[in-house]
């Protein structure tokens, strides 16, 4: 079993494209699930099932880690570190079922340490953002604008534009839940900071910029800004 967990979700995202082109190549049968349509019954057959020519098969559950808690999440995080850990004491063994099935959990979280043991045998890679990255998506809101371009001239260089967009839209995102009294999950430094920086904004702004994000991803896609990305998030950041 894999484990792709952390704050850097287009960093563990495209680890999991990686991941499934290699088993694609290697002529693995591969299923996409969310764990919010999973529950034990097909979760055992998905780990059990064996297709008719007895290939092997790459099972991709997202967002587990997600779910509110409950029994059904409880016992399906059981089910799955019975899985790893017996999946890591028959390593090398031939067979079918659980032997011929490769699982990736992937989080669009960080999970803790607790949360990792409950998975013996499995790896698991953490996807970090960079320090100049988090430095700049909390700086937004600040009255320094000379410190704010800095530091997205910084986070541009070490990330890339496209990952500063779409941290940034994740952040305005998490702004307007905390602004709206919203249950945001995460570490309880990270929600107070972002409590905190969402007093910087009133609701009506915070939805103005998750409004001018589309009109500017709309206009990469499309290609009929006249800016590239990085001098979109320039612009933005002045007007913020």
């Amino acid at each position: 079993m894999r484990i792709l967990h952390g704050e850097s979700i287009v960093q563990s995202r495209n680890s999991l494209v990686v991941l499934e082109a290699t088993a694609k190549e290697a002529s693995k049968q591969i299923q996409s699930i969310n764990a919010k349509n999973l529950d034990l019954p097909i979760l055992e057959q998905l780990l059990g099932s064996e297709n008719l020519f007895a290939e092997p098969q790459l099972l991709v559950i997202e967002e587990l880690h997600s779910l509110p808690k409950s029994k059904k999440k409880d016992a399906l995080i059981e089910m799955l570190g019975n899985f790893a850990n017996a999946s890591d004491t028959s390593s090398g063994n031939s067979g079918g079922g659980a032997e011929s099935t490769e699982v990736i959990l992937w989080e669009k979280r960080e999970l803790t340490p607790t949360m990792l043991k409950k998975f013996p045998g499995a790896r698991a890679d953490q996807f970090k953002l960079s320090s100049a990255l988090v430095s700049w998506l909390d700086s937004c809101g600040g009255n320094d604008k000379n410190r704010q371009m800095q530091l997205l001239e910084k986070a541009l260089v070490s990330d890339g534009d496209f990952m500063c967009f779409s941290m940034l839209a994740r952040q305005v995102r998490l702004l307007i839940q905390a602004k709206d009294g919203g249950v945001i999950a995460g570490a309880p430094f990270v929600i107070s900071k972002l409590k905190s920086q969402c007093r910087a904004f009133s609701i009506d702004q915070l939805l103005q910029l998750h409004s001018q994000l589309l009109k500017i991803d709309l206009g990469q896609k499309t290609s009929s800004s006249k800016f590239n990305l990085a001098q979109e998030l320039e612009l933005l950041v002045v007007g913020l």
